[in-house]
């Protein structure tokens, strides 16, 4: 039974890191000069595409010249298995995901003038994957099994395989789900005069929860974060 309570118990830790840790991106949208536009919550605007299974929050942004941003997120936490790093064989769902939104977009009609993949956890992340995949955007591929299994995995070799690295970005200093309550905490004092900061956070994570019930939009603005 204690099992059972501690794998419930697991889950429900890396639910709350998730929405936390949307609340603190959403705060951005308060920033007058923030170039983010709006959020997406468990999936995102371009729902019909390949990965979307892999896609936990997305962002979208306005460029100077007018082209529209896009950035991916997948977020991982993890409780026990903090020090075990992710290696890349562990991120084969993330890596296959993302790859076939790639793919797709790369064919379709939208105009997404910078597209970015990013993994966000409070887990380790392997220094050997991480610097691989820098190695491959920067053109210097490495020959080997990890190559071999990253072409599998995304089904992309050559000037594609390096335009899709390019792309994939990987942030293992997220603290853990305790530490986002914090650090809303810290932000909501810097952006409000209002003292009750817990109520805010709690207010803010309910908003975001939200989003994701049936028949509700899973977009949010500026709006869905005031007061």
């Amino acid at each position: 039974m204690k099992a059972n309570s501690d794998l419930i118990h697991y889950s429900r830790a890396g639910d709350i890191f998730h929405y936390r840790w949307a609340v603190k991106r959403c705060l951005r949208l308060l920033d007058f000069n923030t170039d983010l536009e709006f959020l997406t919550i468990e999936g995102s605007q371009e729902h019909s595409l390949s990965g979307e299974c892999v896609i936990d929050l997305a962002e979208y942004r306005k460029s100077l010249k007018g082209g529209q941003q896009v950035e991916y997120f997948q977020l991982k936490h993890s409780t026990v298995q903090v020090n075990d790093p992710f290696t890349l064989s562990k991120l084969k769902d993330t890596i296959e995901g993302f790859s076939k939104r790639f793919i797709d977009l790369s064919s379709s009609e939208k105009e997404i003038s910078e597209i970015n993949f990013t993994v966000v956890t409070n887990r380790i992340i392997s220094s050997t994957l991480k610097k691989n995949i820098v190695k491959i955007s920067s053109g210097n591929i490495p020959s080997g099994q990890f190559l071999k299994t990253l072409e599998k995995y995304t089904n992309l070799k050559g000037n594609e395989l390096i335009r899709f690295c390019k792309c994939l970005q990987f942030y293992d200093s997220e603290g853990n789900y305790n530490q986002q309550k914090y650090d809303i905490h810290k932000e909501l004092h810097r952006l409000s005069v209002s003292k009750n900061v817990l109520e805010r956070e709690k207010l803010l994570v309910a908003k975001v929860w939200e989003k994701i019930e049936p028949g509700k939009t899973n977009v949010i603005t500026r709006a869905c974060t005031e007061p």
